[in-house]
């Protein structure tokens, strides 16, 4: 589970793939959660699956 910022979280929906933004976000949420999801998707791109 990725780590979400607080201003962030007031903003956010559950929904099956992840996270989605609520309709009428400002605009500096709206940035704020694209570099979150940028950073997120960059760490999952780093780890390693290790399977038995």
């Amino acid at each position: 589970m990725p780590f979400i910022p607080e201003e962030l979280a007031s903003y956010l929906i559950i929904v099956e793939g992840g996270y989605k933004l609520k309709e009428g976000a400002p605009d500096n949420v709206k940035k704020m959660f694209s570099a979150w999801v940028k950073e997120v998707k960059k760490l999952e791109s780093e780890q390693v699956i290790i399977k038995r």
